[in-house]
């Protein structure tokens, strides 16, 4: 159903686990801070549940399971919304496991359960994936929990994608989001050789700076902060391919809505490949070794 998470970055490897951050967030609109991540204990958010009369909810669904093949279509949602993953439990393994719930799977199919509940425009969406304690059993490869907050505050759901099913949203009122902190950068606007011309006449945005297989670590790091706390940023990447060559990718984030990631790439006779642009959710790391970008082509 999507395409597998692309290697972007290599970040320090303190990256999460020492640069955690509790804040407090604001619910009525794109986070301005952030909260910390599941391996932190979570910072109560405000009461926030919609109204009973509001005009955008919906009649209160079955308590049953809701089926994926029973749940409505996604619309806009994703393209939307500022998307973030855990990493998946099969990553944590020494030996190769199957991984059975997918970045962009799980936010697509709990989006759709979402959508059953509410009606409000989707800000942001957070994969949360279980860790395993030993060998990853099937449920801690198969299940997770999507949350999505809109103005009214944040709802959860359930997934299981062996069982093929979600539960239905419900207000979670303790929901957490994440941070990390890192300085910002000035702006500017920085020539792209043989860009379209999307990105010669972009708006100029406070820049990160150009990496090579994520270093310096302060450009990944300093990207990924400003996507967290709902900042404007871009960054510059070169990375390489197995079999040679180069891959370009100009990383922008405008302060709300998906990451969006310009890649050109260059095989090893100096072809090039054209540019192609993708929304991207962000792929959080196992220990804060890497982060990654997980793309869906633009439709």
């Amino acid at each position: 159903m999507q395409r597998r998470p692309a290697f972007l970055f290599l970040v320090g490897p303190a990256l999460l686990a020492g640069c955690l951050a509790t804040k407090p967030i604001p619910t009525a609109s794109v986070p301005q801070t952030a909260t910390p991540g599941p391996a932190t204990p979570a910072a109560t958010l405000a009461p926030s549940r919609p109204p009973a009369a509001s005009p955008s909810a919906v009649p209160a669904p079955s308590p049953s399971p809701i089926s994926f093949d029973a749940r409505p279509e996604l619309g806009p949602e994703l393209a939307a919304a500022v998307a973030v993953c855990d990493p998946s439990p099969a990553a944590l393994q020494t030996e190769p496991v199957e991984e059975l719930l997918f970045c962009g799977d799980g936010l697509k199919l709990g989006l759709r359960a979402i959508r059953t509940a509410t009606r409000e425009p989707i800000e942001r969406a957070y994969l949360r994936l279980p860790t395993c304690a030993g060998p990853c059993t099937r449920p801690e490869l198969s299940t997770g929990s999507l949350t999505a907050w809109t103005s009214s505050g944040p709802w959860t759901t359930d997934l299981d994608a062996v069982a093929g099913t979600a539960t239905v949203p419900r207000p979670d009122d303790t929901a957490s989001w994440l941070a990390i902190q890192a300085p910002i950068p000035e702006i500017a606007r920085p020539r792209i050789a043989d860009g379209p011309a999307e990105l010669a006449n972009r708006k100029p945005l406070p820049y990160c700076g150009h990496s090579e297989l994520g270093e310096p670590a302060a450009v990944p790091r300093c990207f990924l902060a400003a996507v967290l706390a709902g900042r404007p940023a871009e960054a510059v990447d070169t990375s390489y391919g197995v079999e040679g060559g180069t891959i370009l990718r100009v990383l922008r984030f405008g302060g709300f809505g998906p990451v969006l990631a310009w890649e050109q790439e260059v095989d090893s006779n100096g072809e090039h490949t054209g540019w192609n642009r993708y929304p991207a959710a962000i792929v959080l790391a196992p220990h804060g070794a890497d982060w990654k970008l997980d793309l869906e082509p633009v439709s």
